[in-house]
Order: C-alpha cells, then sequence, then structure tokens
C-alpha cells in the first residue's frame, strides 16, 4: 500500500507542480540536443557539462533556429564566445571553470594541440 504524505508535503509538492504548470512557457525546451552526443568528436563530459550552461544553449537554440545543423566548430566558437570575455575580466566562477576545461579538451580534439586556444585568445584582445 503506498504511504500518503504529510500534509504539508502534499502542499509543497501541490504549489511546486501549479508554479511549473503556470509557467511552462518560460522553461520550453526548444531542441533536443542528445544528437551531439553520437555526432560529436568532441568529450562526452565537456559536451554534458556546457549543455548545463544557458548561455551556451540559448547560442545553440540561435544556430538550430537558422536551419544549420550544430557542428564541432560551432561548438568550439560558442564555447569561446562565452569563454573570452570571462578569462578578460578574470572571473572565476564554476561556469568559467566548465568553459575553460571544454575550450582546452576541444582545443586538443580539433587541433591536436591543447594550446591552440590560445592563439584565438590572442586575436580577441
Amino acid at each position: 500500500m503506498r504511504k500518503r504524505l504529510p500534509p504539508i508535503d502534499f502542499f509543497k509538492s501541490l504549489l511546486y507542480n501549479t508554479f511549473v504548470y503556470n509557467n511552462s512557457e518560460e522553461y520550453e525546451v526548444k531542441y533536443n540536443y542528445g544528437f551531439l552526443f553520437k555526432k560529436s568528436s568532441l568529450p562526452k563530459v565537456d559536451l554534458n557539462s556546457l549543455l548545463l550552461i544557458d548561455d551556451f544553449v540559448k547560442e545553440a537554440d540561435l544556430i538550430m533556429a537558422k536551419g544549420k545543423g550544430i557542428e564541432d566548430n560551432d561548438i568550439y566558437d560558442i564555447v569561446k564566445r562565452l569563454y573570452f570575455p570571462k578569462l578578460k575580466s578574470g572571473e572565476r566562477s564554476g561556469t568559467a571553470r566548465r568553459l575553460n576545461k571544454a575550450i582546452r579538451h576541444f582545443s586538443s580534439v580539433l587541433f591536436g594541440d591543447e594550446s591552440a586556444w590560445e592563439k584565438d585568445y590572442e586575436n580577441f584582445i
């Protein structure tokens, strides 16, 4: 037999479900990026951490809205656009750390050199 929730927990879940239902347009997912894990040659761990960053998903949505698929170079360009301003300002956050790891690994896979992204950063400055 299923246990009943205490009244306060039932009330909390009712409020949460009502909030999510009423604000579903705000949390709407436009695209499912699961295909990137099969299509991309970039490290899957880094792709997963990037999909948790809202700014990355917004940039990817813009590319997908054009009707153009996302390639490895597009992902690398998005990471550059997001990471370089954070690096220049000296920001130390979890997002900046994730972007740092991703750009190093992507640089290694795409160009064969982990420090190849530094040339792009010099051009950015």
